[in-house]
């Protein structure tokens, strides 16, 4: 894994003139609307040019409520990557459903397929069951794998528990949990839900038994041992256990749950290997720690299939689209596959812009060690820095500036001002305008969002349902 070095003093210890001496594209705002390049915009006046990285680098951006990060880098890169000739696929995790209302039309009046993932609602567009990676191991007869990214999902699972006093009861849980989805696998061709995992756990012990005399001798071996404390009358005990899984898997079973994660209508990966540009959208509530855990899985779930069908599709060898998400207060997600995306996705075409508040974030119940947190931060190669208040991002600003600036003066910066910071260049202070200015110049479009509704969805489930074949 590439670990991030203390830039050069003898490139970084000043202050740049401008975002060119970082590599920066200049491009004129007359051919903003429709050549632009697709990246991260990191300075300029759009009355006149708009500066902006090239699209393989991954990105971290800083700043409290109100910086900017939404409004001033975030929408404005959105909208010139959309219009770009480039275009490349996006993933969009939304949690103030700001970067679809302001972003969505524009995709979809670009070409765009425009999907939703609708964590708010019941009445969700689209829906993706993120057990699905899991499942397809199995049957195409890699059990080895199979086993390896249920386990995965139970890591992730147990960091969207809230409390986190019993790290046996996780434990026992999660091997529960991984042994009803094996023995689902293994005595029905219907891909496993949370709902079916969960409808065996809190079933009757000779419902249990019947599941279990279904299964192949292997399977119900493990399928005994991980329901053996049910079977042997430890109520207490078993109680514990079914208290954690049921913590685990509350998102999924409530009727929103049911409806995004209970099925698949679409498949995700296909649709961001596809010749036409896919916009997702996933929309999240700003309070729901459990849907933070669906996020989490469907990133990580996406990902490794798509790194999958890549190599196995050759398209190292060929130029495929792009994708680049776009994760808005990322910090608050359990942990996932983040950090190896950031390590080997740019040889993949797969990029990755954080946004978040605050390093210390990362820290918050228990979401990443520090060592985890310090290595995704690490594999950053750009971080901008709005006006921020955290003593851990101030001294990342120092040590990626060789030095020349004080951990203090991110707390100094106004609105639209910002340091960039970039491996092997200079850092350079810059000035981020807002969206606002870009619509009032006509450079871009603020259209209303896609009429996509469950009707939608259901047309296109039962296609979806015969993907995995």
């Amino acid at each position: 894994m590439t670990r991030y070095t203390p830039l050069p003093c003898a490139a970084a210890a000043r202050v740049a003139l401008g975002p060119q001496e970082i590599g920066a594209v200049v491009t004129p705002a007359r051919r903003l609307r429709r050549h632009a390049p697709a990246g991260l915009i990191v300075g300029g006046d759009p009355a006149r040019a708009v500066a902006s990285l090239p699209p393989g680098c991954h990105s971290i951006t800083y700043g409290r409520s109100g910086a900017g990060k939404t409004t001033a880098v975030a929408v404005p890169s959105l909208c010139a990557t959309i219009a770009s000739r480039e275009r490349p696929h996006l993933l969009v995790v939304d949690v103030k459903e700001t970067l679809w209302a302001q972003t969505a039309g524009w995709a979809a009046a670009c070409g765009y397929r425009v999907r939703r993932i609708d964590l708010r609602s019941e009445r969700t567009p689209d829906a993706y069951n993120p057990l699905d990676p899991a499942w397809r191991a199995w049957r195409r007869g890699d059990k080895k794998r199979c086993d390896e990214l249920i386990a995965e999902i139970t890591d992730v699972l147990e960091r969207s528990v809230d409390d986190k006093s019993n790290a046996y009861w996780q434990k026992a849980a999660s091997r529960l949990f991984q042994a009803l989805f094996i023995g689902l696998c293994d005595t029905s061709d219907d891909q496993p839900t949370f709902a079916a995992i969960a409808e065996i756990a809190f079933g009757s012990a000779d419902t249990q038994h019947m599941f279990i005399n279904r299964a192949r001798k292997s399977v119900a071996n493990r399928l005994e041992q991980a329901l053996n404390l049910h079977f042997s009358n430890i109520n207490k005990t078993w109680n514990c256990i079914l208290d954690v899984l049921d913590n685990m898997c509350a998102f999924y079973l409530g009727s929103v749950g049911l409806a995004v994660a209970g099925r698949s209508t679409f498949d995700p990966v296909e649709s961001l290997l596809a010749d036409e540009p896919c916009a997702l959208y996933v929309t999240v509530p700003d309070d729901s720690v459990a849907a933070n855990g669906y996020v989490s899985l469907l990133i990580d779930s996406v990902y490794r299939r798509y790194v999958h069908e890549f190599e196995l599709r050759g398209l190292e060898e060929r130029k495929s689209r792009p994708v680049m998400c776009f994760i808005d207060e990322a910090a608050r997600l359990p942990r996932c596959g983040l950090t190896a995306i950031m390590a080997a996705g740019r040889s993949r075409r797969f990029y990755v812009h954080l946004f978040m508040q605050s390093y210390s974030q990362f820290l918050e119940e228990e979401r990443y060690s520090k060592e985890e947190a310090d290595v995704l931060v690490e594999q950053a190669e750009v971080a901008v820095y709005l006006s921020c208040t955290s003593d851990r991002v101030g001294r990342d600003l120092e040590q990626r500036s060789g030095g020349v600036l004080d951990a203090s003066w991110t707390g100094t910066l106004k609105r639209g001002k910002a340091y960039v910071a970039r491996a092997g260049y200079p850092v350079v202070r810059t000035e981020l305008a807002p969206i606002a200015r870009y619509l009032e110049l006509g450079l871009f479009e603020q259209l209303p969002p896609p009429k996509l509704d469950a009707a939608h969805a259901e047309e296109k489930c039962a296609a979806a349902r015969g993907l995995g074949a």
